[in-house]
Parts: C-alpha cells; sequence; structure tokens
C-alpha cells in the first residue's frame, strides 16, 4: 500500500481532526528521533553530572513523545468520535426542550404551572388530579386561568359490555389501579368541582375549569401547558400499584416529534364530552 492511502485510512474517518493529528504525529516523530540521538551519541560518561542530566531530560522527552504518538495514533479517533456523538446528542436534548426526566412527585409542578395561563391534563389515572388543581391555583394566585382536566369514560358496571369491560381493565393494569377505578374517576371528578368552587376566589374573575371525558385508549398521559408539555408515557406491562407515572418535562421545544405528541393529547382533550363546567366568582 502507498504511503498516501496509508495516510487517508488512518484519517478517513477523522477528518475534523486530520491536520492537527498529522502535524502532531510528525512533531513527535521529530521530537522522539532528536532524543534518541541525543541519548546515542551524548555524553555517556557515568560520572559526568552533565551526562547525568542529559540522559534524564532525554529519556523524559523520548516517552512524553512516545505517548503523543501512541495517543495520536490509537486514541484521538475514538475521542474524536465520541466527542461528535455527545455533540449531536446534546444539540438534540437541546433542541427537544427536554428538561428534566423524574418521577411525578419529584416534577416542580408550581414553577410550571406560574408561567402558564392554562392547563390541560389528559389522564389516564384519576388520583393525582386533585393535588394538580390545588398546585395549580396556588401557583396561578391572582391569575385568569383556564383549565381542563380530561378522564376515562367509565360506564356504569349495570350498562358495561364485554368490550368495556376489556377495556376497563387494560385501563386498571395500565395505571395500577383496581376494578373500583370507575368509582375513582367519579368521586374525582366531585372533588375536583367542590375543590375550584372552594379555591378559585384566590384566581382572577373570569377563571374556567372543564372536567371532560374521553373513550378512546390512550397510551400516555399528559399535561399541556402555554411553554411545556409534560408526557407521561404508560408502560407496555403496566405500572406497579401505588407507583407514580414517569414524567418527561420539555419546555418551549422546537422539536417535530414533541409538538406531534402535543397534538395528539389536545386531540384526546378536543374530542372529550365535557361533563362539568365551573368558573370563579360564578354562582
Amino acid at each position: 500500500m502507498k504511503p498516501s492511502e496509508q495516510l487517508r485510512r488512518l484519517w478517513r474517518d477523522d477528518g475534523a481532526f486530520a491536520e492537527h493529528r498529522l502535524r502532531t504525529i510528525l512533531i513527535a516523530v521529530l521530537v522522539a528521533a532528536g532524543s534518541v540521538a541525543a541519548l546515542v551519541w551524548g555524553p555517556d560518561d557515568p560520572s559526568d553530572r552533565l551526562a547525568t542530566v542529559w540522559t534524564t531530560v532525554f529519556s523524559a522527552v523520548l516517552s512524553l513523545a512516545l505517548i503523543t504518538l501512541i495517543y495520536e495514533m490509537a486514541l484521538r479517533q475514538s475521542h474524536a468520535i465520541a466527542l461528535r456523538r455527545f455533540l449531536r446528542l446534546n444539540s438534540t436534548v437541546v433542541h427537544s426542550g427536554l428538561q428534566s426526566i423524574e418521577e411525578d412527585s419529584d416534577v416542580e409542578w408550581r414553577e410550571l404551572f406560574t408561567a402558564t395561563s392554562s392547563a390541560t391534563f389528559v389522564l389516564a389515572s384519576p388520583y393525582p388530579a386533585v393535588g394538580y388543581l390545588k398546585d395549580l391555583i396556588r401557583a396561578g394566585r391572582d391569575r385568569a386561568l383556564k383549565i381542563r382536566f380530561c378522564l376515562p369514560d367509565i360506564p356504569a358496571e349495570a350498562e358495561m359490555d364485554e368490550q368495556s369491560a376489556a377495556r376497563v381493565e387494560a385501563l386498571t393494569r395500565a395505571v395500577g389501579a383496581d376494578q373500583r377505578i370507575g368509582s375513582a374517576i367519579g368521586s374525582t371528578i366531585e372533588d375536583l368541582v367542590s375543590t375550584f368552587e372552594r379555591e378559585s376566589s384566590q384566581l382572577a374573575a373570569g377563571s374556567t375549569m372543564d372536567v371532560a371525558v374521553y373513550d378512546v385508549p390512550v397510551f400516555m398521559e399528559g399535561v399541556l401547558l402555554d411553554r411545556a408539555t409534560v408526557a407521561m408515557p404508560i408502560p407496555a406491562a403496566g405500572r406497579p400499584r401505588g407507583s407514580s407515572a414517569s414524567c418527561m418535562v420539555f419546555v418551549e421545544s422546537q422539536s417535530l416529534e414533541i409538538r406531534r405528541l402535543r397534538d395528539s393529547l389536545e386531540a384526546i382533550a378536543d374530542a372529550a364530552v365535557e361533563v362539568e363546567s365551573k368558573q370563579s366568582g360564578a354562582g
């Protein structure tokens, strides 16, 4: 193989560092050759202090040159590849707006709610809904808020057919609940209404809260705010009983994928059938 082809093969996967590597290797080779020459033809009298210093200095220089050669030949390329992957990943994270991935209980909900005038909750599990509402009202004190909760539509047991029963079974497994989830949804809707009626005086007049139900299967819960999207995937095997949802918080995302995810949750919310509607200051 020609020397030029060998050089091209050496640097073909690392073009960004090619010129730097070539310059560094050439300098390291020259320094190593000079150090070898100095050690071979320099003073060699063991009793001569100059010979001792000469040997020590040029041995150290030769070692550094060899280490540099080994790094440039064997490690620089892998470092460059790792660095490019990191920068590409970092760019993707920034573009997506991903701020954090953590359990529901660890999310800074108050901070997210402080920066929004609207909040839409598409939930499969009814249990955290009232807590969300309380945090939202406290964070939105003296501001006008538009709130919408969307929960699964569970028919009464007497009206439940085989298909509905299978859907309820899948839902209970998905969110780590039991067969009483239907009554839990009903009581949650009542608690949402009573909580809003009791605490909405803290909000500006005209604030609203709607509660709606949907009858389509969902594979992800979500919270949609003015400048943030919180996605809560539902595991394929369902959540363990009593566990919190895992939340991915995207703030001011520019990602088309996150936009599509948000649009799908908004579509569920828009199609949900309203069952309660309240306004602050209304009798």
